[in-house]
């Protein structure tokens, strides 16, 4: 008795007769898969589109496992489709960590300038017991009479204010964090060459501080104190001073008198 020869293998069932005989039906056979490719290509897609690159790492390891199976065709698919992610989502998040260190940079500035802004303002608020209190007299107060006009008045550390004068123009001076006068860490308000009460602003704030205010700090000081303002964005004007053309004239006088001393006249 003869055996019929094994049916042809091909892609799809179908049926076979031998020749002379009756018909046999045979079974596809299947085709190879690429599992891991499959999951790559799935969980890359999705990662790129649902969830902004986060999943696009796993997809893309995964199509890498499945690149050395057959078929590659789903694992070339989801390579390319998690590299793009991948590489999205590391762009993505050095962008945002450049904001964050931005954003800790501008914070910083922010606070020295703050730090600086609260040793000058009870030296400012000083200048505006001084001249209350010296009201139209000419001339200025003698450094005895000076610091009795400023009995009380302390600075950041909670020291006495110093008055000082040379008989033509005067400073105030605090201590500083050692408390101790004339060292590196005094901070000094001047020199002025009259008694004249200060622009209005809150000397808490280095935000509302105006550039005739600003002019008369050190360079430094300044600088930070202006980063600051920009950080904050805004620029606050109190009531009397909305309307700059009816002050004009009787703060021209004043402003004029407050301006810092030329080099010169320093010396």
């Amino acid at each position: 008795m003869s055996v019929p020869p094994k049916p042809p293998s091909g892609p799809s069932g179908g049926m076979y007769q031998q020749p002379g005989g009756p018909e046999f039906a045979y079974a596809p056979q299947p085709q190879p898969q690429n599992t891991w490719g499959l999951m790559g290509l799935i969980i890359s897609v999705i990662g790129l589109v649902g969830s902004c690159g986060l999943l696009s790492p796993i997809g893309l390891l995964l199509s890498i496992i499945g690149m050395f199976k057959e078929p590659r065709g789903m694992a070339v698919g989801g390579l390319i489709v998690g590299l793009i992610g991948t590489i999205f989502l590391a762009v993505a998040g050095l962008a945002i960590i450049g904001m964050f260190l931005a954003m800790m940079g501008l914070i910083a500035v922010a606070s020295t300038a703050l730090e600086h802004a609260t040793q000058y303002a009870p030296l400012i608020d000083a200048q505006v017991v001084l001249a209350d209190a010296w009201g139209d007299k000419d001339g200025l107060p003698d450094e005895k009479t000076g610091n009795q006009l400023l009995a009380g008045k302390t600075d950041k550390w909670g020291k006495a204010i110093k008055y000082e004068t040379d008989g033509t123009k005067y400073s105030l001076r605090s201590a500083g964090k050692d408390s101790k006068f004339n060292t590196a860490d005094d901070v000094v308000w001047g020199p002025f060459r009259e008694v004249v009460r200060p622009s209005r602003f809150d000397a808490r704030d280095p935000s509302k501080y105006p550039d005739d205010v600003l002019d008369k700090l050190p360079p430094d000081v300044r600088e930070e104190i202006r980063k600051a303002k920009k950080l904050k964005n805004r620029t606050e004007v109190l009531p009397d001073q909305a309307d700059p053309k009816s002050n004009q004239s009787s703060d021209g006088a004043a402003s004029v008198a407050n301006s810092p001393l030329s080099a010169g006249d320093n010396k």
